[in-house]
């Protein structure tokens, strides 16, 4: 079946604590910060990706075992978001894994995948989980979802992004599409990103600036391509664009889940 992971989200909470404890540090080195808060636990958020269900068969049976066991665990583990980090679906498979994900019995959060752009399916994401995105609009603090589709000046072309955040306890989750847009075997498989008017780099700098300052001042970034420079990954003029935009709010991302 599909590993299902877990993230447990802990936060500070509480007044420093004045207690005195012993001097048990080692000689020479930095006294320990004995006035920080204890971590509690907030909530936990599980995380499937990559599915690939076309049809009926072996990959859409992998998907319900994924699924029965968040049905089952869902309260004992204290899960209370699901996102389902990309290439959910494409081809014949969009519908029967809308149907699977409905039985969830939590909040779950689709991400656009490269594999269904290859394929010609990217104009389905959006209609396939329409109703899913309007539920999570209403139920979600702070619920943005990017206007879509976008004109794509680097392809000459609508692309069907896919860009949100939201709020949930002490964190702000943002969804980002870094997928290309470019129809290759190789090319298709890197990320792009978008930075033009209504691109996802723009969204991302907008979330940056509006974030708020101090520790609750942190973000969760959501993607199926990961962030990274190199081979399969952004080229050097679109990672110093990322990392100047990072630098908006230095340390704000706390991590990046991908696909």
């Amino acid at each position: 079946m599909h590993w299902v992971l877990l993230f447990l989200v802990a936060c500070s909470a509480g007044e420093p604590s004045s207690t005195k404890t012993a001097d048990t540090h080692t000689p020479g080195t930095p006294d320990p910060d004995t006035s920080a808060p204890p971590l509690e636990h907030a909530f936990t958020f599980a995380v499937i990706t990559d599915t690939h269900v076309t049809r009926e068969g072996e990959s859409l049976d992998r998907m319900n075992q994924a699924v029965d066991w968040l049905v089952a665990e869902s309260d004992a583990q204290d899960i209370e978001l699901v996102f389902i980090l990309g290439d959910i679906a494409w081809g014949g498979g969009f519908e029967l894994a809308r149907a699977s994900l409905d039985r969830l019995p939590v909040a779950w959060v689709p991400i656009q995948g490269d594999n269904p752009i290859q394929v010609g399916d990217e104009a389905k994401f959006q209609p396939t989980f329409a109703s899913q995105l309007s539920t999570l609009s209403d139920t979600l603090p702070g619920w943005r979802l990017a206007p879509s589709p976008v004109d794509n000046p680097e392809r000459e072309a609508l692309s069907y992004l896919h860009n949100f955040a939201f709020d949930h306890g002490p964190v702000r989750f943002v969804g980002l599409d870094w997928n290309t847009r470019e129809v290759h075997p190789l090319w298709g498989e890197t990320p792009d990103t978008h930075d033009f008017d209504g691109g996802t780099l723009p969204f991302l700098r907008d979330e940056l600036t509006a974030l708020a300052d101090g520790p609750d001042g942190r973000l969760i970034v959501l993607t199926h391509m990961p962030m990274f420079f190199g081979p399969g990954g952004y080229d050097e003029p679109e990672a110093t664009a990322l990392i100047d935009t990072l630098a908006i709010r230095p340390g704000a991302v706390q991590h990046n889940l991908c696909g």
